[in-house]
């Protein structure tokens, strides 16, 4: 037999067990519904969440990719990241339903800011409120580089429009669970994320993605098959390098939003910030994973900030298990429920909503 096939002979033999323990647990393993479990090469089996969530049967926000979609009058826009897509048990919808507002997110990654503000729309039918969302992690960056993506601006007087009244509307709930199936390729990608990445932090002492498993001090805290542990971002710790200027320069940026939204007098602008999973389960997690956050450095500009990061540690404190999900870096259904209700007292607290 020649060399080159007794290469590819043994080159088989040594693959086949590794190609057969792929399909094997393909076969076996959930759907990654996670972005945590996703990039992180994890199992979803052990952290996906297990519990029942509440869902909109139906969308009660509009969510634009372009500024064609905004072709109507809204009460409230939004301009948000991925803390502000989800339709299905987002923080707006939990709003919508319990004022019966009209409410549009157009998408950070999709349009301009300056863009948006410049729209004909925005112009001839001003909403009440404006809100500009951004998750914490990424939130100094972005407020701060709004002094290159904007014009200057002087803010002053604060708009004052009339309140938005409240109406709660009519909306069907469903309680749903994690999606397990899914097709077998997008499982035979995740069997080898999570063989490879595996053998990588185990063997290797070498972590090669964006997510990491840290232990919490409470077992109550998720609904995962290892509540022991969550999975966490590593960009959350980028709290801990930002400094002074920084911040200074995000609270610039922050006046001059305001102060061209508001330059008409009939739209107030709210900036909303999601905190990072870090931030909420701060207390529960080993003296070195915690970091300081930065929302309170960022809450300097008065009437401006909504702060929702107390009530959703509020919530964890109550003992309401996936906060966030376990599995990713977003809130859950109840998670928004409350940072909707919060919203809704700050807006109360400032004359912009009135109860009917």
């Amino acid at each position: 037999m020649r060399p080159y096939r007794v290469f590819n002979w043994i080159f088989a033999l040594l693959a086949l067990p590794l190609i057969v323990g792929v399909g094997i647990l393909a076969a076996c393993i959930d759907r990654s519904t996670g972005e945590l479990t996703r990039v992180g090469g994890y199992l979803e089996d052990d952290y996906g969440r297990n519990a029942m969530q509440e869902e909109f049967l139906e969308p009660l926000f509009v969510r634009s990719r372009q500024l064609s979609d905004y072709d109507r009058h809204y009460d409230v826009v939004v301009y948000g990241d991925s803390f502000s897509k989800n339709q299905r048990c987002g923080w707006q919808s939990w709003l919508v339903a319990t004022t019966g507002w009209r409410v549009i997110t157009v998408e950070q990654d999709r349009v301009a800011l300056a863009d948006l503000l410049e729209w004909p729309m925005f112009h001839d039918q001003p909403p009440t409120l404006f809100i500009y969302q951004a998750v914490e992690r990424a939130s100094v960056t972005r407020l701060g580089r709004l002094l290159n993506q904007l014009p200057e601006a002087r803010l002053g007087a604060r708009a004052t429009p009339d309140p938005l009244a409240m109406n709660s509307q009519e909306s069907e709930l469903v309680s749903v669970g994690r999606e397990r199936d899914g097709e077998f390729q997008q499982r035979i990608g995740m069997a080898q994320r999570y063989l490879c990445y595996t053998l990588s932090r185990r063997v290797l002492g070498h972590n090669p993605s964006d997510a990491v498993d840290i232990p919490v001090l409470r077992a109550d805290l998720f609904s995962n098959a290892r509540p022991e542990s969550t999975l966490i971002f590593v960009h959350d710790y980028n709290k801990r390098r930002v400094g002074k200027n920084a911040v200074g320069r995000a609270g610039q940026g922050i006046d001059r939003l305001t102060a061209l939204v508001e330059r008409s007098g009939r739209t107030r602008c709210q900036v909303l910030i999601f905190p990072d999973k870090l931030t909420v389960y701060d207390r529960y997690v080993a003296a070195g994973d915690r970091c300081s956050s930065v929302i309170p450095r960022l809450d300097r500009n008065a009437g401006t900030m909504i702060r929702i990061d107390l009530a959703l540690q509020s919530l964890v404190e109550e003992g309401v298990r996936d906060v966030y999900q376990p599995s990713g870096t977003h809130c859950s259904s109840a998670g928004y429920r409350r940072a909707a209700e919060a919203i809704l007292r700050t807006l109360v607290a400032r004359n912009l909503a009135v109860d009917n």
